[in-house]
């Protein structure tokens, strides 16, 4: 059994900056309209509050269709364009192997109170528990490493972080990695610390110890709960967010102009117009500024996605035709030689009918 330091230190260090819904709706909401007034805002949810009013939501993910849903029960026209071929956006469900293997969104970080476990309620799509010490972690010569290394580690972590916590204030510049090498000098030389640090920060951030702020890594607010999964996958979830909605796939937006008069939303397939947007395009999209905006978006708002890096996380789901590994271990660790490299291995086996491996990378690498 765990204490309950240990378990909190952990869930602390897996849910740092992930929002605890593993990015699902993290997309930016923006919104156009006549006037002088940027937002529409309904003096409270009754019937018929936009009732005269047509929307144009830009985007089919998560945010999109969840707008556009309480969009409609306040009485809106609203419909729906989306550049891809399928709703969805960062939740993206592949069955090619004969599972569901998730492209996107993979975790519900925090079930309690979260609003992704009510979708996920909603289409009776019943949440698997993962357990992040059901773990067997390997060293580079294919050893597995005994619970008496492994099983320190977690105090080992929690007495650094809190050493860091203690030292650094949010006037400091520092980053992480420099953090860590300021209070416990050659602690990143430690190849158990430095993998435990890959593995769950660097995995929930996509982003590398050595670029993440020491101050604000771990500053947001989490959902609370043990970590779940969809076994069913999580496109279930989309079925009735998207019921009954307008939806206009392989519409690729190029230009957004709003005045007094109204929204124009230009497509490669025709052009839309309305009263007010929703847009939630992804921060990609927006880095690229391949939509154009007229009149521009605020200065202060295109500086802002300029300066927010995005982090990287690549899975990679590896089929065999037998499993050569205990099918009962949820997860695998491995001590990489470089950091961020394969360092992280999720079971199918542990919770479907499938001889399936997920590889993980994270951050630099």
């Amino acid at each position: 059994m765990e204490s309950t330091t240990r378990i909190k230190r952990r869930e602390w260090l897996k849910m740092a900056l992930s929002g605890g819904i593993y990015g699902l709706l993290s997309s930016q909401f923006f919104s156009a309209c006549g006037g002088s007034s940027p937002v529409y805002e309904a003096d409270h949810e009754g019937e018929n509050d936009l009732r005269d009013q047509k929307i144009i939501v830009v985007g089919a993910g998560v945010a999109g269709l969840s707008a556009a849903q309480k969009l409609t029960t306040w009485g809106a026209e609203v419909v729906i364009v989306e550049a891809r071929d399928r709703i969805g956006g960062r939740l993206w469900t592949d069955r090619s192997l004969g599972a569901p293997f998730e492209i996107g969104a993979g975790w519900i970080h925090g079930p309690e109170n979260n609003p992704v476990s009510e979708l996920a309620a909603a289409s009776a799509t019943m949440p698997l528990v993962t357990d992040d010490d059901n773990l067997v972690v390997y060293d580079r010569n294919g050893n597995i490493l005994p619970d008496e290394i492994i099983d320190p580690l977690d105090k080992i972590l929690e007495s650094l972080l809190d050493e860091i916590d203690e030292w650094v204030d949010a006037e400091n510049d520092r980053s992480l990695a420099s953090a860590i090498d300021a209070v416990n000098t050659g602690a990143l030389n430690d190849e158990l610390i430095l993998w435990a640090l890959t593995t769950f920060t660097e995995f929930d951030t996509g982003g590398a110890i050595e670029e993440l702020s020491a101050a604000y890594f771990n500053a947001d607010s989490a959902f609370r709960g043990a970590d779940v999964i969809l076994p069913a996958g999580f496109d279930a979830i989309l079925e009735p967010l998207a019921a009954n909605l307008d939806i206009r796939l392989g519409h690729v937006v190029e230009k957004i102009s709003y005045d007094n008069s109204g929204i124009q939303i230009t497509t490669s397939r025709g052009e839309f117009a309305g009263n007010f947007a929703v847009v939630t395009l992804p921060l990609g999209v927006l880095k690229q500024q391949v939509v154009a905006f007229d009149p521009e978006l605020p200065t202060s708002f295109r500086n802002r996605v300029a300066k927010i890096p995005m982090g990287n996380v690549t899975k990679v789901a590896l089929k065999f035709d037998e499993a050569f590994w205990d099918p009962a271990v949820q997860y695998f660790g491995y001590l990489s030689e470089i950091k961020g490299k394969w360092p992280y291995f999720l079971n199918y086996r542990a919770f479907a009918d499938a001889n399936i491996l997920v590889a993980l990378s994270f951050g630099a690498y």
